[in-house]
């Protein structure tokens, strides 16, 4: 089962630990319903696995788009857009899905749906991790800053000089 479905890495990992347990929580959740669906689960158990997996999804995106929002990334109201359709979209297949009478419409929405967020996941959040990656504290780091907000200022740093603070000799 594990090689059709999505699987953690450090790539995806945002540097944010709330954001990237999220993310981890929301595969967890995609793989649990991938399973419920080559297991031949039933129905039943099926939809409680997609509502498990929408629910988490629709709070992680009001979440993420709080935490964007709060570092000031610069194409937030593109990417809030994108979830406005993604979740018009997951609404417009659960209601076609409603009319459903067979096992394998639901299966094919399902499936329809947990890709769409697993897109989602690997493209359109791949544009802000550069971003909020470049904001991550360094203070482990001797003479870094608590905080770099722009990567051009860490050549200074390898340079042993701080943030903000360039050579007076200069």
């Amino acid at each position: 089962m594990d090689s059709f479905t999505l699987q953690w890495s450090e790539e995806l990992g945002s540097g944010w630990p709330d954001l990237d347990e999220e993310h981890r929580h929301f595969i967890a959740l995609s793989k649990g319903l991938m399973k419920s669906i080559v297991d031949r689960r039933e129905l039943p158990e099926i939809r409680k696995n997609l509502q498990l997996l929408l629910k988490a999804s629709l709070l992680h995106f009001e979440h993420e788009e709080k935490i964007l929002q709060g570092q000031g990334y610069p194409e937030l109201a593109f990417h809030v857009l994108e979830h406005r359709s993604i979740s018009q979209h997951i609404d417009e297949i659960l209601e076609a899905a409603h009319d459903h009478a067979t096992m394998y419409q639901w299966i094919d929405s399902a499936l329809a749906i947990e890709r769409m967020l697993a897109e989602h996941l690997l493209l359109a959040d791949s544009n802000y991790r550069p971003y909020l990656r470049s904001l991550i504290s360094l203070s482990e780091f001797p003479g870094s800053c608590d905080t770099v907000a722009n990567q051009s200022e860490w050549p200074a740093m390898a340079q042993g000089e701080r943030c903000g603070e360039r050579n007076s000799q200069e």
